[in-house]
């Protein structure tokens, strides 16, 4: 009987290195990937390549993003919350990424080359509707009737918010304006309105607006931070990720 059972003591030894040497032959489980959450506005959608970038040179870490109207940003619903503007009593905690500035454009056919802010503020609340009642454009010439079509992002967004602050001082913008939501449609009505004027941020304007200086303002009351939202001092992966977007170009 002993042979016997050496015998089969034996092969379960074989049946259990074979066994072993299979699972060192085994692929190695990836580690789990990181995900970070970000919301952001549609003015800022933008700088989502970058965010893309950010995240690839990042190893074992993933974004995923939404944008969202601005009234429906939730801080505590997502790691990060990227938006314009200056830090709010309620943020935890802000890291600014860095500044866009808000400027005036007109279409390629604008008879001015430079706006006083009393002309802008008038023309934003339709006291002024006529490019020849303008008075930077009084030597133009014009003799025919050059209506002034204003261009405006739509209630609620926040770069309309952003205007009334800067250049209306939160005065009142006219109902008679014509509206748009992206670069693109906005890019379509200077197309079709060569006279119009309008607003963007710098780094978005139009390859055929012209950007109109405004006199008799500072040149950085323009300027606009662009924050992000955590609900705690960034560590770890949300902290290389924020830097990476501070050395953004």
């Amino acid at each position: 009987m002993k042979p016997r059972i050496s015998l089969l003591l034996l092969v379960a030894l074989s049946l259990f290195l074979g066994a072993c040497r299979a699972d060192d032959n085994s692929p190695a489980a990836e580690p789990a990937l990181e995900i970070i959450t970000l919301q952001t506005v549609p003015s800022l959608a933008h700088l989502l390549p970058e965010v893309a970038a950010c995240a690839n040179a990042l190893s074992g870490v993933g974004v995923y993003t939404s944008v969202l109207p601005i009234g429906d940003l939730d801080p505590t619903a997502a790691d990060l919350t990227v938006r314009l503007g200056n830090p709010l009593d309620t943020d935890p905690f802000v890291t600014v990424l860095g500044t866009e500035n808000l400027v005036i454009i007109t279409g390629p056919e604008t008879p001015v080359t430079s706006m006083s802010l009393e002309s802008l503020q008038a023309i934003s609340a339709g006291e002024i509707t006529d490019w020849r009642d303008v008075p930077e454009a009084g030597g133009a010439g014009l003799t025919d009737n050059a209506p002034i079509t204003l261009l405006s992002f739509p209630q609620g967004n926040d770069l309309r918010s952003h205007f009334t602050d800067i250049y209306l001082e939160s005065g009142r913008l006219t109902d008679n304006v014509k509206t748009f939501s992206t670069v693109d449609s906005l890019t379509t009505l200077l197309e079709e309105n060569p006279t119009a004027i309008s607003y963007a941020l710098s780094s978005q304007v139009p390859s055929m607006a012209q950007v109109l200086p405004i006199t008799g303002r500072e040149g950085s009351a323009s300027e606009i931070y662009v924050i992000a939202v955590t609900q705690n001092e960034p560590q770890g992966a949300i902290r290389s990720l924020l830097l990476c977007l501070q050395d953004a170009p």
